[in-house]
C-alpha cells in the first residue's frame, strides 16, 4: 500500500476567509439538506434533550450513518441532542465527482513551490460548511467530537469561531508535525486491494472490509458481520470512489499544524488508538502538546476505527470536560 493512497484519512487545516451564505432549512427538522456555500449538506440530529448539543464530524470518506450507534445513543441517554452532517462531497452532500480524482503530483509540487494547489475545494471551505450548518440550525454553542479528518475540521471550526465550541474531543487527530512517517505500520497494508476503474460494488465492498479489519485493533476483537452490514448500508448510500482522495487531498495539503493549533481555547481531550497503523502516536502527542491545557490519552484496544465498545468511555470523558465556557 503506497503512502499517497494511505494518506488519505490524514487531517489538517487551514484558516479560510469563507463566510456562510444565506441558508434554508428548518431548525426543527431532525433531517434534511441545508443549502449552504453553493453547496446542499445533508445532515441528522437524535435526541431532544437540554444538554450542550453534540456535532459529530465524521472521517475521509466516513458518512454521518456509520458513526457508532453506542456513541450516538450515549450522549442521547445523557440528555444531548446529537447533530451528525455529511460533510462536502461524502454521502448525500454535494459531490465533487466531475473534479475526478486528484493528481497527488501535482499537489506535492505545488505544496513544494507554495502555490496553491489544483483542489476542487480546501480544508477551509469544509469547515466553513459546518460553521453555516450550526448557523441554519440555530445552534449557537456545541460539544464537537471529530474522528481523524474530522479532528482537524473541528479544531478549525474552534478557530473560526470560537464562540460556538463549547469542547473539543478530537480522536485520532494529526499535527502534521514534519518528519513523521505515515503509515505507522506500512507492513499492514501491503498487498490490499486498490481502486479499479468501473470497480463493482461487491468488489468495492470488499476492498473496504479488507481496510477495515486492516484499521482495527489486532488485540481487539472486531465483529466481522458488522462491519459488513454497515458497509453495506454506506454503499447504498455514496458509491464515489474518488471522493474520499478529494476529501484527503484537501487536508493533505495543508501541512504542518502545530502553530495554528496552539491558537485553540476551547478545553480539548485528544484520544490515540493504541495501534492506530495509520497515524503514528506522536501525531496525536503533538496536537495535546501545542493545544493549551489539551489532556492526551491513548486507548488500548484501538486502531485507527470507533470500536463499540469504546464509545461509552468516549461520551464519559468528553462529558467530563469543563465546560463554563473558552478558557482564556
Amino acid at each position: 500500500m503506497t503512502f499517497l493512497k494511505i494518506i488519505l484519512l490524514a487531517g489538517g487545516l487551514l484558516v479560510a476567509d469563507v463566510h456562510a451564505e444565506a441558508c434554508q432549512v428548518s431548525a426543527a427538522a431532525t433531517t434534511g439538506v441545508a443549502k449552504v456555500n453553493d453547496i446542499d449538506m445533508s445532515y441528522a440530529i437524535e435526541g431532544s434533550g437540554e444538554g450542550t448539543p453534540v456535532l459529530l464530524l465524521p472521517g475521509i470518506g466516513m458518512q454521518r450513518i456509520d458513526w457508532p450507534r453506542e456513541l450516538v445513543d450515549g450522549f442521547v441517554d445523557r440528555g444531548h441532542r446529537v447533530l451528525m452532517p455529511d460533510l462536502r462531497d461524502a454521502g448525500e452532500s454535494t459531490h465533487f465527482a466531475d473534479a475526478g480524482a486528484p493528481d497527488f503530483a501535482k499537489l506535492f509540487a505545488a505544496m513544494a513551490e507554495g502555490r496553491e494547489p489544483p483542489l476542487p475545494y480546501t480544508a477551509g471551505q469544509m469547515a466553513a460548511d459546518v460553521i453555516a450548518l450550526l448557523d441554519c440550525l440555530q445552534m449557537d454553542r456545541v460539544a464537537i467530537v471529530g474522528f481523524s479528518g474530522g479532528a482537524t475540521i473541528g479544531a478549525l471550526v474552534a478557530l473560526e469561531r470560537p464562540e460556538l465550541v463549547a469542547t473539543l474531543t478530537l480522536i485520532a487527530a494529526n499535527s502534521g508535525t514534519p518528519g513523521v512517517a505515515i503509515p505507522a505500520k506500512p507492513d499492514l497494508f501491503v498487498g490490499l486491494p486498490q481502486p479499479a476503474p468501473g470497480e463493482s460494488q461487491e468488489a468495492m465492498l470488499e476492498r473496504r472490509m479488507a481496510y477495515a479489519r486492516a484499521f482495527a485493533a489486532p488485540d481487539a476483537p472486531w465483529d466481522e458481520p458488522r462491519a459488513r452490514r454497515e458497509l453495506e448500508r454506506s454503499l447504498s448510500r455514496d458509491r464515489d470512489a474518488d471522493a474520499p482522495q478529494r476529501q484527503g487531498a484537501a487536508l493533505l495539503a495543508l501541512g504542518d499544524l502545530r502553530g495554528r493549533l496552539s491558537a485553540i481555547r476551547s478545553p480539548t481531550l485528544v484520544l490515540h488508538g493504541a495501534h492506530d497503523p495509520l497515524l503514528p502516536r506522536q501525531l496525536g502527542q503533538d496536537v495535546a502538546k501545542v493545544v493549551p491545557g489539551a489532556r492526551f490519552v491513548v486507548m488500548d484496544g484501538m486502531g485507527h476505527d470507533l470500536p463499540a465498545v469504546l464509545m461509552d468511555k468516549i461520551v464519559t470523558m468528553t462529558a467530563e470536560l469543563p465546560q463554563a465556557g473558552i478558557r482564556e
